[in-house]
């Protein structure tokens, strides 16, 4: 696996919008130096550490893939925004989604959890979006088929390591074909490492 953290990456604009798929990715994750989250001094992208990470999958009755470039593990909770108790910073994926154009069905944040190696969840924070906007990380949107973003999704963090967490995404039990049939609901898993995929 290509895993190198580094300070002070530039955040990433999306290029169009996307995916009706939703899928579960495995994250084999660390976050810095001894693998304990320690909240960024601020949200400028000096301060932050970004992980590079490569791992996608392929939905092939769906025609998707989804692709996780990589993660901040560090954002601080920003001022005004009241973060559930105990969450001293946000963990920010770096994702991009694709999909095909057979599937009536929206994707978006809300499909996504971070699970930790103990199974505890973590469901995505859409009140993040302004203050990620602010800090130029473009959140991700609700997609539709046909269509492609690269975007961000923010979970609160009340663990203190990001070590064996989970990145979740699932293919919903509603997702419908143009012609009318149902596909089953279902999860994919990738580990991140060099050979995924």
């Amino acid at each position: 696996m290509t895993r190198e953290t580094r300070r002070g990456r530039a955040a990433v604009r999306p290029h169009a919008v996307s995916s009706a798929l939703t899928v579960a990715l495995t994250l084999t994750l660390t976050a810095c130096g001894d693998g304990r989250i320690t909240p960024a001094r601020s949200s400028a992208p000096d301060d932050l550490d970004y992980t590079e990470v490569a791992g996608s999958i392929t939905d092939k009755q769906m025609q998707s893939t989804v692709t996780i470039n990589g993660l901040v593990p560090n954002f601080p909770v920003p001022e005004g925004v009241d973060a559930p108790d105990g969450v001293e910073a946000y963990v920010l994926v770096d994702v991009t989604l694709s999909t095909g154009s057979e599937i009536a069905a929206t994707t978006g944040p809300t499909d996504f959890q971070l699970q930790s190696a103990s199974g505890d969840p973590l469901l995505a924070d859409p009140s993040l979006e302004v203050a990620l906007t602010s800090a130029t990380f473009w959140p991700l949107e609700e997609l539709t088929k046909g269509q492609s973003q690269r975007g961000w999704v923010a979970f609160p963090l009340t663990w203190d390591t990001l070590d064996g967490a989970v990145f979740v995404m699932t293919r919903p039990s509603e997702a419908a074909l143009d012609n009318g049939l149902a596909l089953e609901a279902a999860e994919f898993q990738v580990p991140l490492s060099a050979d995924a995929g």
